[in-house]
């Protein structure tokens, strides 16, 4: 509304009353004035022939007092009744909700133990598998350390036997040594 600062005969808009209905009491309704804005066109500079014979120009004067109607308090029983149905509506929609909400948070605790007691079996499967696979190098381990020890005893075993072949050619050869040496100092 352009004119809310002008005077109301500057403005387009004409005011006849005000009715105010107190919203915070339900049972009660005041009518203190009826305000009804009139959008009016704007002032042409000749009127057409139409308008000026249709009697456009006649001002309306409502007085409007208010009586109390017998069926207010049956409006009012109507309100209420709706209220409560309105609230039994709301306490039912809240129990679903409340009922869904417990169906869901069981389903996720459900699938949460489920994927807990999954994680727990595959963990566990690894372990065995590491512990098996464990056992298994440490045996494997334990064979080549035998081995190992096996063959340090057959190479001791074969430098013993080297070095007797060695002592017993050594004293061979000492013993032609000397058998040899009388025969050479005879000639």
């Amino acid at each position: 509304m352009k004119c809310m600062n002008s005077t109301f005969q500057d403005c387009k808009y004409k005011t006849l009353g005000v009715l105010i209905i107190d919203c915070n009491s339900v049972h009660s309704i005041h009518l203190y004035s009826f305000r009804v804005v009139i959008a009016m066109a704007p002032h042409r500079k000749e009127p057409s022939p139409t308008e000026a014979d249709s009697g456009s120009d006649v001002e309306l004067n409502i007085d409007v007092q208010f009586k109390p109607s017998a069926s207010i308090p049956q409006a009012m029983e109507s309100i209420d009744k709706w209220k409560a149905k309105r609230s039994e509506i709301q306490k039912n929609i809240d129990e679903d909700f409340t009922n869904q909400l417990t169906v869901l948070k069981n389903k996720i605790k459900a699938h949460y133990h489920t994927e807990t007691q999954n994680m727990s079996d595959h963990n566990k499967e690894q372990v065995e598998r590491l512990i098996a696979a464990l056992e298994k190098r440490m045996d494997c381990e334990a064979e080549i350390s035998k081995q190992i020890d096996s063959l340090r005893d057959d190479c001791a075993h074969i430098a013993m036997l080297i070095d007797a072949i060695y002592a017993a050619r050594e004293d061979t050869a000492a013993q032609t040594a000397k058998a040899a040496a009388p025969e050479l100092r005879k000639n």
